[in-house]
């Protein structure tokens, strides 16, 4: 039985790209250091929105989400996953490869724009920081198939439509910023016999250690505690499991290794059929790069490592579906 498609490919940035923070430095417009899930799940979107796609209603408010964007992580020279870590209270990138650490994962620089004011004709010119070109990152979108097995070949094909147009990302992308191409686009389907192959190997682990450690390599939304795991784990199931059973939750106790929470910004565009207004949504986050030890006072149900296994996949906590919770058990 299906339960996600996963599309993987090579994205790098042909252009410099400003993705805002919301936040200014020293009066400078500060950008992150990689695409995020969400600047992805955008631009999807807007392509999806305006051919009228079917897939293009999951990302209204009122429907499930049914493809879920994965940060766009950072490759390093031998083509690992720089992937965040916290290290003496700061957020560091280690290559799952070699192991080299780095402070930052790309290199930042100023770029100055011009505008025109369209009233009077006055120009004007403004500083953004900006990730510059050349980088290499992974490109990841998974779709639910058990609630979107229908829509596979919509998927497939917008898959392909961006790999030959390639993405926009961020500020100025109609002015030449941001542009990205996407290189070894491959599709891999996730069957419920690899899900329980995974879920023997979590089971295992845990045998092992007598605990579970997840490693969240992008930003949670939320608190973590053991409760927010737990449901975020039987939440993956729920959703994607084709033989999901109920279960009741172990006890469980964590530790967690985590920088202080802060304020994410994300633009939402409310559609409507009479059009859409953005604004802009605040989210309180734990950054990239926390782990939390799960310690179980009791051996849990089989069932238990399976939405486990699927929560690797998609997630746990608020906006998954743009790329929030993700995490690998380690």
């Amino acid at each position: 039985m299906k339960v996600a498609l996963v599309a993987e490919g090579v994205i790098t940035n042909i252009t410099e790209y400003h993705l805002g923070t919301g936040f200014k430095k020293h009066g400078l417009s500060t950008t992150h250091p990689y695409p995020q899930g969400q600047h992805i799940r955008g631009s999807v979107g807007y392509e999806l929105l305006h051919v009228n796609a079917g897939l293009s209603k999951s990302f209204l408010d009122e429907n499930a989400a049914l493809i879920y964007f994965k940060d766009a992580i950072p490759l390093h020279a031998d083509g690992g996953l720089l992937l965040p870590f916290v290290a003496e209270k700061f957020q560091n990138f280690k290559c799952s490869t070699c192991g080299q650490v780095l402070k930052h994962p790309t290199r930042k620089g100023t770029i100055i724009q011009t505008r025109v004011d369209r009233k009077t004709g006055k120009t004007s010119a403004f500083r953004l920081e900006a990730v510059t070109r050349g980088y290499s990152y992974r490109f990841k979108a998974v779709l639910n198939m058990r609630r979107g097995e229908d829509y596979a070949e919509e998927f497939v094909a917008v898959m392909e439509l961006i790999e030959e147009n390639g993405l926009k990302l961020g500020r100025r992308s109609g002015k030449g910023k941001g542009h990205f191409r996407i290189d070894r686009l491959n599709y891999r389907m996730i069957r419920l016999e690899d899900i329980r192959r995974r879920a023997r190997e979590l089971e295992r682990e845990l045998e092992r250690k007598d605990r579970l450690t997840l490693h969240f390599i992008s930003d949670f939304i939320g608190e973590l505690t053991g409760e927010t795991i737990l449901t975020g784990v039987k939440n993956a199931g729920r959703h994607f499991h084709p033989d999901y059973e109920s279960y009741e939750d172990p006890f469980v106790g964590v530790k967690k290794e985590c920088l202080p929470p802060r304020t994410v910004l994300s633009l939402h565009r409310k559609v409507t059929p009479n059009g859409g207004k953005n604004r802009i949504m605040k989210d309180m986050a734990i950054p990239a790069g926390a782990k939390v030890q799960v310690e179980f006072a009791e051996k849990p149900p089989e069932i238990f490592y399976e939405c486990l296994a699927i929560a690797e996949l998609r997630g746990i906590g608020a906006k998954t579906s743009f790329g929030k919770g993700e995490f690998v058990v380690v």
